[in-house]
């Protein structure tokens, strides 16, 4: 018998903003998303130098951010990869023919990633 063991909240992506402040979090966390509105009241006082080595600090945030979400999607891509190819030799179903992924966004449920 199939059984449907995963319950749909537990097989929801996550948000484009998860997935960003999970990564963020451990590079600069004046960053996260919910601190973007305080960002300029929290440093008020700064001179015009601090505030150049503050955006500084900021852009090599986003390109180590760059770096971590490169990495991330790399993994998940042979994750996904590895456990389809997987499910398909288990029993025995020849791989599908690849296509162009623009194709196929057809198939896919929509995502929030406005988030």
């Amino acid at each position: 018998m199939l059984s449907d063991s995963a319950s749909p909240a537990e097989l929801r992506l996550p948000t484009g903003q998860q997935v960003y402040d999970a990564l963020m979090v451990d590079i600069e966390k004046e960053l996260l998303a919910g601190n973007a509105q305080d960002i300029d009241a929290a440093h008020a006082d700064e001179t015009p130098d601090q505030r150049q080595q503050r955006y500084e600090r900021y852009l090599e945030a986003f390109i180590n951010f760059d770096k971590a979400f490169a990495a991330l999607t790399a993994q998940l891509h042979q994750a996904v990869e590895t456990c389809k190819q997987n499910e398909l030799s288990r029993d025995n179903i020849p791989p599908p023919a690849r296509e162009d992924p623009s194709s196929v966004e057809h198939i896919l449920p929509p995502a929030d990633l406005s988030a």
